[in-house]
């Protein structure tokens, strides 16, 4: 039987009130200014304007988060350029998919020593502290290169960001390579003064968002609704700064003066920005590939390493216009 005008009208009503179901993403965090604002967009609400449920797990470091997704325990997770390579080393069968550039370090890595006598000329034999993966050893090496020296000069010591100010207060360190918060912790023990810092290596230091492969083939709609969030959370901040910083700042173990001061060494790109930055050989591609080439110097990866693949198709959708239907991707 034909519906009549008020038949389509009714059963258009019906269909439009049926439930829409919405995407659930876990996203790690651990303190690091550029990995806060997942966190921001679900606490202001952002996310369920794109259909989502950004569900948040806290680690104590980065490094923790890389742990877990090589024992298969996150699917997705935020990391810097060379924790990605490292995982491709690690794991070439779980090399990553990166879908967005997080942040630009630009004077937030840092290289400091536990007393004001010491300066990077002094480290020679010295125990440095350096994260568990590539990050730590590749800026301490670059660090060293500035004063003639290189990783085979000092005694490196494994150790989580979390733990270093405390290993350096307790001198079990004379240096190690920090990141916010926990270079403004050791500040605040008394016992740090930097030597070094990623002003000293622009452009070459960046952190991104980063997916399993089969994870993001499951998940595309909902991964291009998670950068427009993302965008969202970061336009809102810069309209309320001050509000911004009062949300963000007790996950990042920092006051707000302290987030603020910190995010003065982290440089943001917008969506639109990104768009030829993370085409085929565009500049996230080329970085990756001189990061590989840095930890080949190290030992810490071979010329045969693979790279994270990089792709645009999620930031170009997130940039369309979006449709008339409820969180169309």
């Amino acid at each position: 039987m034909a519906l009549t005008g008020t038949g389509i009208a009714v059963l258009s009503g019906l269909l439009m009130r049926q439930p829409v179901e919405v995407s659930v993403l876990t996203i790690p965090q651990s303190p690091w200014p550029g990995f806060a604002y997942f966190n921001l967009a679900h606490r202001l609400g952002l996310d369920q304007r794109h259909g989502l449920r950004i569900d948040s797990v806290n680690y104590d470091d980065g490094q923790m988060m890389v742990e877990a997704y090589l024992e298969g325990r996150l699917p997705l997770v935020q990391v810097s350029n060379v924790e990605a390579v490292e995982i491709c080393r690690r794991q070439p069968k779980r090399c990553p998919r990166v879908v967005l550039v997080l942040d630009s370090s630009a004077g937030a890595d840092r290289l400091v020593v536990r007393t004001s006598s010491l300066g990077l000329e002094d480290l020679r034999g010295r125990r440095v502290g350096v994260t568990p993966f590539g990050l730590g050893p590749y800026v301490l090496n670059r660090a060293l290169a500035t004063a003639g020296m290189d990783l085979k000069d000092v005694e490196q010591v494994r150790l989580h960001a979390h733990a270093m100010p405390q290993a350096l207060a307790w001198g079990q360190v004379e240096a190690a390579v920090l990141y916010s918060p926990f270079s403004e912790q050791a500040v605040r023990l008394g016992f740090s003064r930097v030597v070094f810092d990623s002003r000293q290596m622009p452009g070459e230091l960046c952190d991104l968002l980063v997916v399993e492969p089969k994870y993001y083939e499951r998940n595309r709609s909902a991964i291009i609704r998670l950068l427009r969030a993302w965008q969202d959370a970061h336009d809102w901040a810069r309209a309320h700064p001050a509000e911004a910083r009062q949300k963000m700042a007790p996950d990042q173990q920092l006051s707000e003066a302290g987030l603020a001061q910190a995010e003065q060494g982290v440089e943001y790109l917008n969506l639109q920005q990104q768009r030829a930055m993370l085409a085929p050989l565009g500049l996230v591609a080329r970085n990756l590939e001189m990061v590989r080439s840095g930890l080949v110097d190290l030992g810490r990866a071979t010329a045969s390493t693979p790279l994270p693949l990089v792709i645009d198709e999620p930031v170009r959708k997130a940039l369309q216009p979006r449709g008339n239907g409820p969180f169309f991707p």
